[in-house]
Parts: C-alpha cells; sequence; structure tokens
C-alpha cells in the first residue's frame, strides 16, 4: 500500500497475506517527526484500526465484522520482519 498523505500525518499501513494469514504492522508519523527518526520506535507504532479512522479508508471492507476487528485492533505481527525489535527500536 502506498503512503497516506494527511496535512497532520503520514500513515503506513502494512501488509502481507500468506494463504489464509495476514499479517499486519502500522505506523503514523507526525509532520513534526525527525527526518532519520527510527520508525520502529513505540510512539510511531498504532494499529489497522486507527489509521482506517484517521483516514477513513476501509482495508479489509470484504472481510466479515469479526475478521476485521482481528486484523484492525490485533497486535502488529509483522516488526521482525521490517527489522523491529519486540517493545520498540531497531533490532
Amino acid at each position: 500500500l502506498q503512503s497516506n498523505y494527511s496535512p497532520k500525518f503520514y500513515s503506513y499501513p502494512n501488509l502481507e497475506l500468506l494463504g489464509d494469514t495476514t499479517r499486519t504492522a502500522a505506523f503514523i508519523f507526525e509532520q513534526e517527526t525527525e527526518r532519520l527518526a527510527d520508525y520502529c520506535e513505540e510512539r510511531f507504532q498504532t494499529n489497522m484500526r486507527t489509521i482506517e479512522r484517521k483516514t477513513h479508508l476501509n482495508f479489509f471492507h470484504a472481510l466479515s465484522v469479526q475478521e476485521q476487528d482481528s486484523l484492525e485492533t490485533g497486535p502488529n505481527t509483522l516488526l521482525s520482519d521490517l527489522g523491529c525489535a519486540t517493545g520498540g527500536g531497531k533490532e
């Protein structure tokens, strides 16, 4: 997915589809965020539901409400694949 621009923030939802498994990682960066900031820091991490609410996008509209709730409010399961250590910061 591409970045979504808003006057106040940039959001980066990340999705990986592997068969029946969908893994996610979601980040929000305020406009004032320093250029070389570590995107793995906990202050940038969020969930898909927060990005949907801020951008008015619905990433999983084809899924049942139960499936959407699980993906949108669940943990960021792609963080380690993106080089982020558990608890924030890069590995």
